[in-house]
C-alpha cells in the first residue's frame, strides 16, 4: 500500500512541477516583455452628444474642409521643425485614410482667416459659437486645436524579482479638440500620451543638444499622429456632409461651400434652421438644429460659394444648415 501511495506521489508531483516551472516561465517573459511595448494612451474629455441630425443621407463623396489651426508647443523640447513635420505627417496620413476630409492648415491659401485667431470669451476660453458662426461663412466643417503639452524622460525598472533592470523612458503628451461648425460644440477632446524605450545617451542629451534627440520625438508624434488621424476621421465621417445659408438676396440662397466641395448645379438638399442655443455639461454652448424647413436647388455654383432656389411654400432662415436628402 505504502509503495503503491509513493509511485502515485511521483506522478503527480513531476506533472505540478512541471505546470508551475512553464507559469513561471510565462511571467518572466511577460515581465520582460510588456515593459518594452509601445501603445498610445487615450484620455477622452466630454463632448456634447446627441446632437446629430438623424438623417441616412448619400454623400456621394462631398468634401469635408477642417481648418487646422496653429499647433501649439507648450514644451522646450521639440522645434518648429519637428512641429511641422508631425503636421504634415497628419495631413498625409488624413489624406490616405479620408479622401472626402479636406485638412486645411495657416499656410496654405484656402485656410479660413476669419477663423485665425479665434474669438474668445472674457474668460479667456474659446468662444465656441462665435468660432463655428465665423467657420460657417467660410464653408469650413470643423476647426482643430492641437496642443503638445509634454515631452519629459523618466527612469524606471523592468522585469520582476532579480530580472528587474532600470530602463529610460520617453513621453510625449498631445492634446486635441475639434469643433464641429454645427452644432459648434466639440466632436472630439482627447488626450495622448506616447512613451518609447530610449537610450539613456540620448535622454541626456535631450536638454543641451536637442537635435540628438529630435528622431525619437519624432517617432513619438508620428504614432500619435496615427492615432489622432483614426479619431478625427471616424468623428467626421459618421457626420452628413453640412453647408451653410450666409447670405439671403430675395429668391436666392447663398452657400458657403461650392465646386471645391463636390457641389454641382441641380444638386437638391434639405434645409433645417438654426435652432435655439443650449448650454450642456461644462458649461459649452452649442446649436441644436430645428425641424426641416424645406428644400433648395442650386442654380449657379462657383469653387467657393453657390446660389440656390427654394422650393414653392418653403421659408429659409438666415444660418441653416443644409444636408442632403
Amino acid at each position: 500500500m505504502v509503495e503503491n501511495l509513493m509511485n502515485v506521489q511521483q506522478s503527480i508531483c513531476p506533472k505540478r512541477s512541471s505546470k508551475l516551472l512553464t507559469a513561471m516561465i510565462a511571467l518572466v517573459v511577460l515581465a520582460l516583455i510588456l515593459p518594452g511595448c509601445s501603445t498610445v494612451k487615450r484620455t477622452s474629455h466630454g463632448v456634447t452628444r446627441g446632437v446629430v441630425m438623424k438623417f441616412k443621407t448619400e454623400d456621394r463623396g462631398l468634401k469635408r474642409f477642417i481648418a487646422l489651426m496653429p499647433i501649439e508647443n507648450f514644451t522646450q523640447l521639440t522645434s518648429t521643425d519637428e512641429t511641422q513635420q508631425f503636421r504634415q505627417q497628419l495631413v498625409t496620413r488624413l489624406g490616405e485614410r479620408c479622401r472626402d476630409l479636406v485638412l486645411l492648415h495657416p499656410e496654405e491659401a484656402q485656410f479660413p482667416q476669419g477663423i485665425n485667431p479665434p474669438p474668445s470669451l472674457s474668460s479667456g476660453a474659446i468662444d465656441n459659437l462665435g468660432l463655428a458662426a465665423n467657420a460657417r461663412k467660410e464653408g469650413v466643417f470643423g476647426i482643430a486645436f492641437i496642443r503638445i503639452t509634454g515631452v519629459f524622460t523618466d527612469e524606471r525598472f523592468a522585469g520582476i524579482l532579480w530580472w528587474r533592470d532600470p530602463q529610460t523612458v520617453l513621453q510625449v503628451q498631445l492634446v486635441a479638440d475639434l469643433y464641429g461648425a454645427q452644432p459648434g460644440a466639440k466632436l472630439l477632446s482627447e488626450s495622448y500620451t506616447q512613451e518609447l524605450d530610449i537610450d539613456p545617451d540620448i535622454a541626456r542629451l535631450m536638454y543641451t543638444q536637442q537635435e540628438q534627440a529630435a528622431p525619437v520625438i519624432l517617432d513619438a508624434l508620428a504614432r500619435i499622429a496615427a492615432e489622432l488621424e483614426e479619431d478625427i476621421c471616424d468623428g467626421i465621417m459618421k457626420r452628413p456632409w453640412q453647408g451653410f445659408v450666409t447670405r439671403i438676396d430675395q429668391d436666392r440662397i447663398h452657400i458657403s461651400s461650392g465646386s471645391n466641395a463636390g457641389l454641382e448645379v441641380g444638386d437638391r438638399f434639405e434645409v433645417f434652421p438654426q435652432g435655439k442655443v443650449i448650454t450642456g455639461l461644462g458649461g459649452e454652448r452649442f446649436w441644436l438644429p430645428g425641424p426641416k424647413a424645406g428644400r433648395i436647388e442650386l442654380v449657379t455654383v462657383e469653387p467657393q460659394s453657390s446660389e440656390a432656389i427654394t422650393f414653392p411654400d418653403t421659408q429659409i432662415p438666415l444660418n441653416s444648415t443644409i444636408q442632403t436628402p
